[in-house]
């Protein structure tokens, strides 16, 4: 019950903001390229090991990063253009994030935390190939699988058990719908 009514005020606050934000009349793409930038100062206190200062800018950038979709749609100016920067430049803002451990985390003589960060890093970006390329998929052969179901798939490629990915036959892949795969706006 608690939970539920913070939701509710956090949702209702949300809208606010939203409202205020849409009634300027800003580009939700200048959002999106702040967001950008508000990572790369967290970046920067990161590299410098403040990280408590880093999280609470970022932090900061994920309510951009929220706020420019909610923008977008409330001032229907939802565009493919927009959805697709939006998702790169979030791919850059991770990558920033990343190398701002990489940065501290090198100058500090810690090459197992850098190497932690580097494979952190590689995990970001191959989520976002992997989800292009299921899409791109999706459009030359009809049907994709639902990223809801992703999990029990990879799971299942673990060895001594059935494969996983490599497994899904185009038939298989029919019963999901395509749709599910929407970029975020």
């Amino acid at each position: 019950m608690l939970t539920r009514k913070i939701g509710e005020g956090g949702r209702w606050l949300l809208e606010k903001i939203v409202d205020a934000v849409a009634s300027t009349g800003i580009n939700p793409n200048l959002l999106t390229f702040f967001g950008l930038l508000v990572n790369g100062w967290a970046a920067v206190l990161f590299a410098l090991g403040k990280f408590r200062s880093g999280a609470m800018v970022i932090f900061f950038a994920a309510f951009l990063d929220m706020l420019d979709g909610q923008v977008a749609r409330r001032e229907k100016r939802v565009t493919a253009f927009g959805a697709f920067f939006d998702s790169t430049l979030d791919r850059y803002s991770d990558m920033a994030l990343y190398m701002g451990l990489l940065v501290y985390y090198a100058e500090a003589g810690r090459t197992s935390y850098v190497i932690l960060a580097a494979v952190a890093t590689a995990g970001s970006v191959m989520v976002s190939y992997s989800r292009a390329r299921a899409e791109s998929l999706s459009r030359r052969f009809g049907s994709s699988p639902s990223f809801r179901r992703l999990p029990s798939f990879t799971g299942s490629s673990i060895p001594g058990r059935k494969p996983g990915l490599a497994a899904l036959s185009r038939e298989s892949a029919s019963r999901y719908n395509p749709l599910e795969l929407r970029g975020s706006w």
